[in-house]
């Protein structure tokens, strides 16, 4: 069921109820495709919704009714110019980037082209609110891993460029972000102190070449690209112990990444895939390296009463923490810490003791049964656990997910639910329970804005989540399927 707009007002309507809906990254489906991968979709021309996603937690024990404070939204216009050229419109906000400024005013705009055996796609910003003065700028978006330039060498092979960002993060249950993803120090100074200053931390990631090999189901690949950042030529510098700086340099940060997917569609999915670099320590990384092992299949279930199926998904993610991970403000090109209770530019507690995970290396994994049912019903149960020194993108991590005076993370984090996928078409609607158990105390119910108030609040080690999930895509709902 493709939605094909032709009336200007149709447009318009469509894109204000994308925008209505707010929300993020979507964890539960797989990134956005190529258009021009799909032969079938290649010879379709006009305008599609192409992907809707929504998720809003409803309630929790910690924080009672969140009803759009945290909500996630993915929302994607596709335009087919002709078989070989189309441009897609996409308006995405993610809590766990931007929860302080969660502006609505940035959109993308990519553009691909295929010719003859090189395509390339480019990825621009779109800012309708530029320096807060209602200015209007397009550019690049200079982080994306959806600008590249791909030359198909034969049917099997295809060696990709990519001008800003290899793509350095793996899982999807528990999705890393960027693990290559760097900050360093602009402006030369010749102590880091807190005051900002005409300083400013800057923050980029690694671009590269990625080749690919695929053959019948199965793919492999391997990656590598490298970065320059801003350092101190002292061997002696540290960002905690010794922040002079005799005078700056270019160093360089090494980026790498492998794997191999496997895909059958609607019957299973398995997907290994690593990355690092090189230089976690001096560049403030959150990461130093990641891998993640994901599995999906889907059984059959030999009754002659009935046509139900059986779905069982896995994920086992590992991550590596870095050395000096920096404390960055969200709103601000600087540290985040850097008045009460000191200047902490890596992440430490009340106390001003660093976080214990730092360096450390730990692993989280996910267990998801379903059972799907004629007329496009799914009930699904689960359980995941995360060690206490397991980063990622979400609040559930234990660089966010900590005790009052942040002494401690959750110490290992047990969670167990149930939810229901109801399907129309390409539509899916997925009320969700969750139960969490930590084994510290991590979960409050107060609104937790200033820090004062975190060793006020009356922490507890359980916690219960109401969440809604609402997706749409153009090739169908990829909700808990292969």
């Amino acid at each position: 069921m493709k939605l094909i707009i032709t009336s200007k007002t149709n447009i318009l309507l469509v894109m204000v109820l994308n925008l209505l809906a707010t929300t993020s990254y979507a964890q539960n489906l797989r990134r956005l495709e190529n258009p021009n991968d799909k032969e079938e979709e290649k010879q379709k021309t006009g305008l599609s919704l192409e992907r809707f996603y929504y998720e809003d937690f409803i309630f929790s024990q910690a924080r009672k009714v969140q009803l759009g404070d945290q909500t996630e939204l993915e929302a994607s216009l596709l335009y087919r110019y002709d078989e070989n050229t189309y441009g897609r419109l996409r308006f995405e906000t993610v809590p766990e980037e931007n929860r302080f400024d969660n502006k609505t005013s940035r959109f993308e705009l990519l553009v691909g082209h295929e010719y003859g055996q090189v395509e390339f796609t480019l990825d621009f910003v779109l800012e309708s609110d530029e320096a807060d003065d209602g200015g209007t700028s397009l550019g690049f978006d200079i982080d994306s891993e959806y600008t590249a330039l791909q030359w198909h060498i034969n049917k099997n092979v295809d060696l990709i460029f990519y001008p800003f960002n290899f793509d350095g993060e793996v899982g999807q249950e528990f999705n890393t972000r960027d693990v290559t993803r760097l900050f360093f120090i602009e402006g030369l100074p010749t102590n880091v102190i807190f005051t900002q200053g005409e300083n400013a931390v800057g923050e980029k990631t690694i671009p590269g070449f990625v080749f690919d090999y695929h053959v019948g189901s199965w793919s492999a690949y391997a990656g590598i690209g490298a970065a320059t950042y801003l350092s101190p030529t002292n061997d002696n510098f540290d960002i905690i112990d010794n922040r002079n700086a005799e005078r700056w340099e270019r160093g360089s940060d090494i980026g790498y990444k492998f794997g191999f997917n496997q895909r059958v569609k609607g019957k299973r999915e398995l997907r290994f895939e690593a990355v690092g670099h090189t230089k976690a320590r001096e560049t403030g990384a959150l990461l130093e390296s990641a891998a993640s092992l994901f599995y999906i299949e889907r059984f059959a279930m030999n009754s002659s009463e009935s046509e139900r199926n059986a779905i069982v998904e896995f994920e086992l993610t590992g991550t590596k923490a870095g050395d000096r991970p920096w404390r960055v403000s969200r709103t601000e090109n600087w540290f985040e810490r850097t008045t009460v209770p000191g200047f902490d530019p890596v992440y430490a507690d009340l106390n001003r003791n660093l976080h214990e995970w730092i360096g450390k290396t730990d692993f989280a994994a996910s267990l998801r049964l379903g059972i799907e049912f004629p007329k496009d019903k799914t009930i699904y149960s689960f359980l995941r656990y995360q060690g206490k020194h397991f980063i990622f993108r979400d609040e559930e991590s234990a660089h966010v997910l900590r005790t009052a005076d942040e002494s401690q993370s959750h110490g290992g984090l047990l969670r167990g639910g149930a939810g229901m996928i109801l399907r129309y078409g390409k539509f899916a609607v997925t009320p969700e329970v969750e139960y969490r158990r930590a084994r510290n105390p991590v979960f409050s119910n107060t609104e937790e804005v200033e820090l004062a108030d975190r060793l006020l609040a009356n922490f507890r080690k359980t916690d219960f989540l109401f969440t809604l999930f609402l997706t749409y895509d153009l090739e169908g709902t990829t909700v808990l399927l292969p």
